[in-house]
């Protein structure tokens, strides 16, 4: 299973906080991608 997080920004916070615990965990049984946009 392929799975893709799409965040538009990573500032230290609660829910980048929790991406990083969720993806830490999916990773033992998917392939996981990131993509981080940053709009200025």
């Amino acid at each position: 299973m392929k799975i893709a997080h799409i965040i538009y920004a990573f500032p230290t916070g609660g829910k980048e906080t929790m991406l990083v615990d969720i993806i830490n965990e999916q990773v033992k049984y998917a392939d996981i991608s990131i993509l981080v946009l940053i709009l200025v």
